[in-house]
């Protein structure tokens, strides 16, 4: 992919995800070295907005690799080859597909040995469920066949944990938390250990309950204190205390009083309503059809940021095409509407 193409499409994307989330934070990026082999190892909780928040917080040029399936759609296929995005296959994509992952795996470590980035998930498959679940050995044997290949290699594996406010809706929030860096060669006799110390470290870095069991239970107590899960420590410390049976202070929900003259606020609602409602009405036809709940904010934001510039542009050339400064004005709301018309939807409920 031509870097320059990958630049734009990154301040574009940057754009947009600070208006799908209300706050993107990202923490110990001085972790990422600014030069030299990088894999970054991530915790896999929402589709592809994961790859997303962290092409744009990481200050390197990146490649990437995701489930096979996504690449199923001929069209997706080509949009997510251009972002620099390959395939990786599970027996779930088929047995005969498999031996396919030996070409991606080559091609992953090709890009190690050029001295450059490639983002991988090594859980293998995503959840909403905040926990790490177990590692797949998919990249020891990225960082295995880059090892054999040049044994002097300084590749440095970066842990990122992922923290989602709310996986599924609009304007919450995210945070990323880059890791210290764990030298690959340390391991290079031996990637067995590598797993397990990445797995302890993601688990740091990012909302984690230990026994899957016992999950909704801690997650329930956890709820009840109103965590901050943009803030890992402070919420794995909590979900510590409940898991050892001891007491954490419940938070009190103080109710602020609506304001009578909230109402005087509708006609604005629905004037965001209004330059929305394209692709808002088609973000309802599709979410009805989607069966994997973890794909409903990555859906949602492709919405966004194609349907969503596409109606503004509409808009604005029809009125543009009467009045300059009636097109420009509106040019202006559009890019307003969204996050204000979720403000307002918040203030007269």
């Amino acid at each position: 992919m031509n870097k320059l193409l990958y630049y734009f499409l990154r301040i574009y994307v940057w754009c947009a995800l600070h208006i799908y989330f209300k706050k993107i934070i990202a923490r110990q990026t001085e972790n990422i070295p600014r030069k030299g082999p990088v894999l970054f190892l991530a915790n896999h909780q929402n589709a592809l907005l994961d790859a997303l928040v962290i092409a744009v917080t990481a200050p390197r040029y990146c490649y990437f690799i995701a489930r096979a399936d996504v690449f199923k759609n001929s069209i997706a296929a080509r949009l997510l080859s251009l972002i620099n995005m390959r395939p990786v296959y599970r027996l779930r994509d088929g047995i005969k597909s498999i031996p396919n992952n030996k070409y991606t795996f080559t091609w992953a470590s090709s890009v190690l040995l050029r001295n450059e980035c490639l983002l991988f998930f090594p859980e293998g498959n995503h959840s909403l469920l905040r926990r790490v679940r177990p590692l797949s050995k998919g990249f020891t044997r990225i960082v295995g066949e880059a090892l054999v290949n040049n044994p002097s290699l300084d590749l440095q594996i970066i842990p990122v944990g992922i923290n989602y406010t709310n996986h599924t809706g609009f304007r919450g929030s995210v945070s990323i938390y880059y890791g210290k860096p764990v030298g690959a060669s340390l391991f290079k006799n031996n990637l067995l250990p590598l797993r397990d110390a990445v797995e302890e470290k993601l688990k740091s870095l990012t909302t984690h309950v230990e026994d899957e069991a016992t999950y909704h239970k801690v997650i329930g107590k956890l709820e009840q204190t109103l965590p901050d899960y943009l803030d890992p420590i402070e919420t794995n410390r909590r979900i510590r205390l409940i898991e050892e049976g001891l007491p954490v202070d419940t938070a009190v929900v103080k109710r602020s009083s609506k304001s009578p003259f909230r109402y005087m606020l509708y006609p604005l609602y629905w004037l965001c309503l209004l330059v929305n409602v394209i692709p808002l009405l088609l973000w309802k036809w599709l979410k009805k059809k989607i069966t994997d709940p973890v794909f409903t904010g990555t859906i949602r934001f492709a919405v966004g940021i194609t349907v969503v510039p596409a109606t503004y542009m509409t808009e604005i050339l029809t009125i543009g095409a009467y009045s300059f400064s009636g097109g420009f004005a509106l040019g202006v709301f559009c890019l307003l509407s969204l996050p204000l018309g979720f403000y307002l939807k918040k203030q007269i409920a």
